[in-house]
């Protein structure tokens, strides 16, 4: 393993934990804190109203039909709408008239044609209706704002600490190149050293005893005995 991989390796092992602790907690964070912004309360406060007005509506839709059936309250004049309500399968039908919904209008149908009920109503629904949209999207912005900035910080984290690496790599590169040509060298000058003391070491060959040593008694031996006989 090279020295800019264990380098790298290093400095991941060392920034890696730390950074995933700092994201974490900067995340919990930040996300309390967004939590108590009116965002939430806003979305509460457009479910209540949605929860409050269909309870309403439903009410007002049973006590109508009710006091029609009964007959505390009179009929009305079938409006233009009925003709499509005759041609339909629905045997009755609720619908929300006037300005902004502010009156609701209970169709039968009965031998003669189609009876008609209406009855004004407190709230204007339509136009609750469209509070309600409004409401829930600017909360869905706001939640799609919230996912970005968290996605944002999450990508700037992770950058910095990319571009954070490859400087250590970089820099681990640069420096590393010296010090493999001087180890090399080291390597190279060592081994020259060892060969060189390996031949100073060397026994030199010789024999013993020598030849010429040899030699020389045996002639002399021969001299010796020509002389005694």
């Amino acid at each position: 393993m090279s020295l800019r991989t264990r380098l790298a390796l290093v400095f991941i092992a060392a920034t890696l934990l730390p950074l995933a602790a700092t994201v974490w907690l900067t995340t919990l964070l930040l996300d309390r804190s967004l939590k108590l912004s009116p965002v939430d309360q806003l979305s509460e406060l457009s479910l209540s109203l949605q929860k409050t007005g269909r309870e309403y509506y439903e009410q007002a839709c049973r006590q109508l039909k009710a006091d029609a059936l009964a007959g505390r309250i009179s009929p009305v004049p079938t409006p233009d709408s009925a003709k499509e309500f005759l041609a339909s399968d629905d045997l009755e039908r609720f619908s929300l008239v006037g300005d902004g919904g502010g009156t609701l209008l209970y169709l039968i149908k009965a031998p003669g044609g189609v009876r008609a009920w209406q009855r004004p109503l407190d709230i204007r629904m339509q136009d609750l209706s469209r509070q309600y949209r409004q409401a829930r999207r600017t909360v869905s912005d706001l939640g799609g704002l919230r996912r970005g900035f968290f996605l944002t910080w999450d990508l700037l984290a992770a950058g910095i600490w990319l571009i954070a690496l490859t400087l250590v790599w970089l820099v681990a590169t640069r420096f590393s190149r010296p010090i493999l040509k001087l180890t090399e060298a080291l390597k190279g000058w060592l081994t020259g050293i060892s060969a060189f003391a390996c031949r100073t070491k060397e026994p030199t060959k010789s024999v013993w005893p020598p030849k010429r040593s040899i030699a020389r008694p045996l002639t002399s031996n021969r001299a010796a005995t020509g002389s005694l006989t």
